[in-house]
């Protein structure tokens, strides 16, 4: 696992990679996509007019469904993302309204699995800025 935290220009982005050598077994990879879900939950619920406690009682719900209904309470779950790593931790019935512009990197696990990026939201949705996801790079932006 490669937890990256980047800093350029003062801003932060963070992402999280695995690597393996070996096939995922069943069980391994039930826990993946579970995690994505559970990751799309929270991209999805991040949006102006929502604020980071409605973020993590959807991805509560989210675990729940997936049949994982304690593991968001083993790691915290991200928030906003700026100036440095996290300038603000997601904790149920958190009050901090999410803005357009507002970078987030959310990071949901399950035993075994983490996913992890920095998206960028908009009020037509969001960006993912640590893969590429969502067009093209900003002007001025670094491309690798």
């Amino acid at each position: 696992m490669l937890v990256l935290v980047a800093e350029a220009w003062g801003l932060h982005v963070a992402l999280t990679r695995f690597r393996s050598w070996r096939p995922d077994g069943d069980d391994l990879q039930r826990r993946w996509s579970a995690v994505r879900r559970v990751q799309d939950a929270m991209y999805a619920a991040s949006r102006p007019s929502a604020n980071l406690g409605d973020v993590l009682a959807v991805a509560r719900q989210a675990y729940a469904d997936e049949g994982y209904p304690d593991e968001w309470r083993d790691h915290h779950q991200g928030g906003i993302i700026a100036y440095e790593g996290r300038e603000r931790v997601a904790v149920p019935d958190d009050p901090t309204a999410i803005e357009s512009g507002m970078a987030l990197a959310w990071n949901p696990s399950i035993a075994g699995v983490k996913v992890e990026d920095t998206i960028i939201v908009g009020t037509e949705g969001h960006r993912v800025v640590t893969t590429g996801e969502g067009g093209p790079p900003a002007e001025g932006a670094i491309q690798t």
